[in-house]
C-alpha cells in the first residue's frame, strides 16, 4: 500500500474524528431512547418479572428501544470506522464523553436532576478524556 501524504492523512484525521463525536453523541441519544422506551412498559421489579413473555414481548417493540437499538447498530459500524485510524487504547476512553451527552439529554428532555457530585463526576471524566486527547496530539 502507497504511504498516506500528509493532506490525505489530514483528511483521514478529520474523517475519523467526525466518526468519534458522532458515535459518542449517539451513545447519548441511544441511552436516553432506551430509557424513554422502558419507561413505558410495566415495573419491572425482579427477573421473574423481567422474563415475562408479555415483558419481553413490549419492550422488543416498543418504537423507542427499537430506534435505540438500530442507532446502536449503525454506530457499531461507525466505530469500526474509528478504530482503523486510531488505537483502541486511544479510542474507547473517549466514550466516556457519551456521560456528558447522556447528562445533558436527560436533563433537558426527560427533567432529570442530576446533582453536584454528577457533574463533578461528569467533569473529572471530561478532564480525562481530554488528557487521553492530547496525548494523541
Amino acid at each position: 500500500m502507497p504511504p498516506i501524504v500528509k493532506g490525505e492523512k489530514r483528511r483521514v484525521m478529520i474523517f475519523s474524528t467526525t466518526l468519534v463525536i458522532v458515535c459518542i453523541i449517539g451513545a447519548g441519544i441511544g441511552q436516553v431512547l432506551l430509557k424513554i422506551g422502558i419507561s413505558q412498559v410495566d415495573s419491572i421489579k425482579s427477573f421473574h418479572d423481567f422474563f415475562q413473555s408479555q415483558t419481553l414481548f413490549k419492550i422488543v417493540t416498543n418504537p423507542y428501544v427499537i430506534t435505540a437499538l438500530i442507532c446502536y447498530g449503525i454506530l457499531a459500524i461507525l466505530w469500526l470506522g474509528a478504530m482503523s485510524s486510531f488505537n483502541i487504547s486511544f479510542l474507547f476512553p473517549l466514550l466516556g464523553l457519551a456521560y456528558l451527552v447522556t447528562a445533558l439529554v436527560a436533563w433537558l428532555f426527560l427533567k432529570e436532576t442530576i446533582n453536584t457530585m454528577h457533574w463533578v463526576g461528569i467533569g473529572l471524566i471530561i478532564c480525562g478524556s481530554v488528557f487521553i486527547a492530547l496525548s494523541k496530539v
